[in-house]
């Protein structure tokens, strides 16, 4: 558990010993974050960390403002807090983010920053005035005295803006991943649309690129004339590397190239020979992965890739004259669309400790 005191800047107390100000507190949950401490219970947990009366309504020095939003990267929840003097001026912010499925969480570490935020000594500016000092009485100069010599006043500086301590020790990265599946469709053969289904692994270890790792399968009949019919099942199998995703909220857009194998098997009814065969082609593919965070482990993904290979397989009979005639045939270029929904986790969340 983080205690309090480790947090405040030595001396920080003293200094503000006997001239804390009262604060006037605006709290905003946004929507996601209704689960979190309410305004009410926050004063109360500080005031009881600061043991004295902090929050008013009136008769404030200060406002302090208060923005608690869910957060898609990483998933959690973020606070913001900014604290004014009674004349407007910025003394100083907090920008936090807590990773965690339940706002419940991130209470603690949130009151902890409000209580630091509402204890920060009085400024320069916001001091009162220092009692003036009554002239001193005029006394009659010395006969023959050497008059005085004039100092200059020292040059006034502008006071420091208020510095505020950190909140938590830095964490270190998390590695991320997501495993999710879908339904799939892949134009595999020319002029024609198979339906399937697509498993997708998308892995972000910290501080390397992105990793997608998947495999696509689709089945179709295809009828020819003679009355024979013949079907083409695919299997594709990919590994790519991807560039650091273009991200907006909750969205974020994965561009991945690498290897594929695909994998084909034919059969049919209603030929003489080589009723059933296989045979695998090897090429290239660029996908784009949009991910959309619905959740704190869980989203949602939409899909397309295209993939090449300079071979072909052709999917041929013997017709009754004794003439080789082609079924069908894939195509080097292979587009492919894929929805679906993936489950989340972090692999490693390591914090330091306050010392």
């Amino acid at each position: 558990m983080l205690a309090l005191t480790a947090l405040w800047p030595s001396g920080a107390r003293a200094q503000g010993a006997g001239r804390e100000a009262r604060v006037f507190l605006e709290w905003l949950r946004k929507p996601g974050a209704e689960s979190c401490l309410a305004a009410e219970a926050a004063k109360q947990e500080v005031e009881k960390l600061l043991a004295r009366p902090v929050f008013a309504t009136s008769d404030t020095d200060r406002r302090l403002v208060v923005s608690i939003e869910r957060s898609a990267e990483p998933p959690g929840f973020r606070a913001k807090m900014t604290l004014f003097s009674a004349t407007g001026a910025p003394l100083g912010s907090r920008d936090i983010t807590i990773e965690a499925d339940d706002c419940e969480r991130a209470t603690e570490a949130f009151t902890l920053a409000l209580a630091i935020m509402a204890d920060l000594p009085r400024s320069p500016d916001e001091a009162p005035p220092a009692p003036e000092t009554p002239p001193a009485r005029e006394t009659p100069p010395a006969r023959e005295a050497t008059p005085p010599r004039e100092v200059p006043a020292p040059e006034a500086r502008p006071a420091p803006p208020p510095l505020l301590p950190p909140l938590l020790p830095p964490s270190r990265p998390s590695s991320r991943i997501a495993v999710g599946g879908g339904p799939a469709a892949a134009s595999v053969a020319r002029a024609s649309v198979a339906p399937g289904a697509q498993i997708a692994v998308l892995f972000e270890p910290a501080g390397f690129l992105p990793l997608f790792g998947g495999v696509l399968s689709t089945a179709r009949p295809y009828t020819t004339f003679e009355s024979k019919r013949g079907w083409l099942a695919s299997t594709g199998v990919e590994a790519a590397i991807c560039l650091p995703p273009l991200s907006s909220h909750a969205l974020s857009l994965f561009g991945c190239v690498g290897p594929e194998v695909t994998l084909h098997a034919g059969w049919g009814a209603g030929f003489g020979e080589n009723r059933a065969g296989t045979s695998a082609v090897v090429g290239g593919l660029a996908r784009a992965y949009l991910r959309w965070t619905v959740g704190a482990k869980v989203h949602l993904f939409a899909t397309v890739a295209v993939a090449g290979t300079p071979q072909t397989l052709e999917v041929a009979f013997t017709s009754r004259s004794g003439q080789r005639r082609i079924a069908f045939e894939t195509s080097p270029i292979v587009p492919s669309l894929a929805l679906g929904v993936a489950f989340d986790d972090y692999l490693r969340t390591d914090r330091g400790h306050a010392h």
